[in-house]
């Protein structure tokens, strides 16, 4: 049974999109089934988008930027098994083929994104029967219209699984009644997948900062957190200056980026990602609400039962400074991850019945 497995993977050297894609991959794989792919879809307005920036970046940060792209390449050819390059959907139509079709993690259906208006990732693609969805995420409510609009692009998906609790309440309300909410799929392997046993924290006690944009509250917050917990500021993530810091590693890749989170003291982030592998690897952290797609993050607390690490003002601090009671926590994300997997692991043996 060939499986293809699309969503958006690979923008900019991106730790979370790249992580997502690989754990979904590598989970699929472990089930048995052997001929699984990663649709290698990048979009000519998604990946050349900035492409000034894009220069700019490659000049300033030459050796930086070869390395990490090294470490992502590394990190793909270990861990997923691309197809050919599709920079259109019509090359994508013209060419894909398989028995089984998932679209998989981040924001693919959020209208707010060019990615939410690509037919693409309604698998639109293909005529074939076998087709669902993996925690595929919305990323904010949405207005009428627009669920109205996802459930008719999906209304020949067999299994509709989303990755934010409110969001199957707009899709069954809307009308979707067998929408049900799984983790993302980093949370289906376990913390000894993503743990490299060789990696040497040469930075001592450290608060490791990872921000998707810059905001002067939140770098006065890295820093009070830094003061209180007497510990150095790793700063990582893009090419240019966000908070104040000790260090910036600006050539790390996907590896890295968990096993850098793996040996924080604390985890200061306003990213989905970063949050998720904070409480996959037990660590305290805080997290300071980015301005787009709250509702993700918001979500994920809510389901792990964590909802006081948000910091909106300085008075926040203390309380986000309160340790997390990870053996809650821990059985909460067990319990979720178990049906996450029962839940894929029926749907690709209902389409294995049906293609034998």
């Amino acid at each position: 049974m060939k499986i293809k497995i699309i969503s958006i993977h690979d923008i900019g050297t991106n730790f979370g999109s790249t992580l997502q894609a690989c754990s979904l991959y590598d989970y699929v794989v472990s089930l048995g089934y052997k001929d699984v792919h990663v649709i290698n879809y990048k979009p000519y307005y998604a990946y050349h988008h900035g492409k000034v920036g894009q220069f700019l970046k490659k000049l300033l940060f030459f050796k930086d930027v070869i390395k990490q792209n090294k470490r992502f390449e590394d990190y793909y050819r270990k861990h997923c098994n691309l197809t050919s390059l599709y920079e259109t959907f019509d090359e994508l139509k013209a060419e894909a083929s398989g028995d089984v079709f998932i679209v998989g993690s981040d924001q693919v259906w959020n209208e707010y994104y060019d990615g939410g208006r690509d037919p693409a990732y309604y698998l639109k693609f293909t005529n074939s029967r076998n087709k669902m969805s993996y925690a595929a995420s919305i990323g904010q409510i949405q207005s009428e219209g627009a669920i109205k609009r996802l459930i008719e692009n999906i209304g020949t998906f067999r299994f509709v699984a989303v990755r934010e609790q409110a969001s199957v309440l707009q899709l069954t309300a809307a009308g979707r009644n067998d929408a049900i909410h799984v983790l993302d799929p980093v949370f289906l392997m376990d913390k000894e997948y993503y743990i490299d046993k060789a990696f040497k924290n040469i930075y001592g006690d450290y608060i490791l900062v990872y921000v998707v944009h810059s905001d002067p509250f939140l770098s006065d917050v890295v820093e009070k957190l830094a003061e209180r917990l007497k510990a150095k500021i790793v700063l990582i993530g893009g090419f240019l200056q966000k908070v104040k810091h000790d260090y910036y590693l600006r050539d790390i890749g996907p590896k890295e980026f968990v096993n850098l989170i793996n040996n924080a003291k604390f985890v200061v982030a306003n990213s989905f990602h970063a949050t998720a592998f904070s409480i996959l690897m037990n660590k305290q952290f805080a997290l300071v609400n980015p301005k787009a797609s709250p509702l993700r993050l918001s979500d994920m607390l809510e389901v792990a039962g964590i909802n006081n690490r948000i910091i909106v003002s300085f008075d926040d601090i203390e309380r986000a400074l309160f340790p997390i009671d990870y053996n809650k926590v821990n059985e909460t994300i067990e319990y979720e991850r178990e049906k996450s997997k029962t839940y894929l692991k029926k749907c690709l043996a209902t389409f294995e019945k049906n293609s034998n």
